[in-house]
């Protein structure tokens, strides 16, 4: 076995937090477990499942993105998922704040954009539970002649 640096990055501009030290390190680990088995992500897609599987299994809790957020961002990403240089990916991973730091081209994505959506897509979603009137005679529907319905 190989002895590898593991680097877990913090940003200067986010509070540290045991909760952001430990996810640092966590997602760095599982950078390298996911790159041994799938190989060095190359495009913008690549980087995407790459990261929402090392976030998902390092327990990460965010970004996140409320759910038209997410339609947005995945539709503004859509053009870009086969980019390789590293410049479309930082705008496309970290949205326009960081875009505009960096003197990038901001692409109209919230921060963190597609991070949050890779998140959100490596990790499975509860469904939404209906509501309303309708719902409750579906619920009555099903559960009819079960044992407790």
């Amino acid at each position: 076995m190989k002895d590898y640096w593991l680097t877990g990055v913090l940003w200067s501009s986010e509070s540290a937090s045991e909760q952001a030290v430990r996810e640092a390190l966590l997602t760095a680990a599982h950078r390298v477990e996911y790159q041994q088995q799938h190989g060095a992500a190359r495009t913008l897609r690549d980087m995407l499942a790459q990261e929402g599987q090392v976030m998902a299994r390092a327990g990460c809790r965010g970004p996140t993105l409320d759910v038209e957020d997410i339609a947005y961002t995945r539709e503004v990403l859509i053009p870009y998922l086969d980019a390789d240089d590293m410049r479309t990916c930082i705008e496309c991973l970290f949205g326009d704040a960081a875009a505009r730091m960096l003197g990038f081209t901001p692409q109209g994505l919230s921060p963190w954009a597609g991070l949050a959506l890779a998140l959100h897509d490596a990790v499975p979603n509860e469904p939404l539970q209906p509501t309303g009137p309708a719902s409750r005679r579906s619920v009555a529907r099903r559960s009819h002649g079960r044992p407790g319905g």
